[in-house]
């Protein structure tokens, strides 16, 4: 009998476009689940990096039905330093692990190369933190969550997810949100600083 192939992981890319009414975060009407990402007290996190990780969970809550698990603070890890997960949920019956990120700089124009960058620190993050975890808190699926102020980015960050080895994303999934501001982005709750 000949020994059976091993189906490749899938991995895929999905995009999706967020459209505030308000560039104020104040007007943000989030579920509980996301307030608590929002609300938690991480090392090292600022103000829009708070909004993008609950904003984060808000969108996957929608359109995939997501149920918060644990917050990155709630995530036990064997070894102590790693790298951390954003958050942890449920979609479809899966643990995933979530790592939100930006594309978006006044300094760096996003290009595709830029996009391999990005996209490359991601997937090493979230791949060490995935072998650090402890059992109690490990994922099965992992997915990295990127907001981009404009199509054209999505579109460098869609080419750099499509040139980038597949064996460095075992199980990943690429979220890419458009988030489409009326105000400056410098004056966003997402891409503000």
């Amino acid at each position: 009998e000949q020994p059976k192939q091993q189906q490749p992981k899938q991995n895929f890319f999905l995009e999706n476009q967020f459209e505030p009414i308000h560039s104020s975060a104040g007007c943000l009407v989030l579920s509980s689940d996301a307030e608590k990402i929002r609300g938690k007290d991480g090392v090292g996190r600022g103000f829009t990096a708070a909004y993008s990780e609950a904003v984060s969970f808000e969108v996957m809550h929608r359109l995939y039905k997501a149920k918060l698990l644990l917050t990155e603070d709630q995530v036990i890890y064997d070894k102590a330093g790693s790298k951390m997960i954003d958050y942890t949920c449920i979609i479809f019956q899966s643990k995933v692990g979530v790592s939100v990120t930006r594309a978006w700089s006044p300094q760096i124009e996003f290009t595709v190369d830029e996009c391999i960058s990005l996209l490359t620190k991601k997937l090493n993050g979230i791949n060490e933190s995935r072998l650090c975890v402890s059992a109690q808190s490990k994922w099965d699926k992992q997915i990295i969550h990127v907001w981009v102020p404009s199509f054209q980015i999505a579109n460098n960050i869609s080419q750099a997810f499509s040139l980038i080895h597949k064996s460095e994303m075992p199980s990943t999934v690429l979220v890419v949100s458009v988030a489409l501001f009326t105000c400056q982005l410098e004056y966003s709750f997402i891409f503000g600083r």
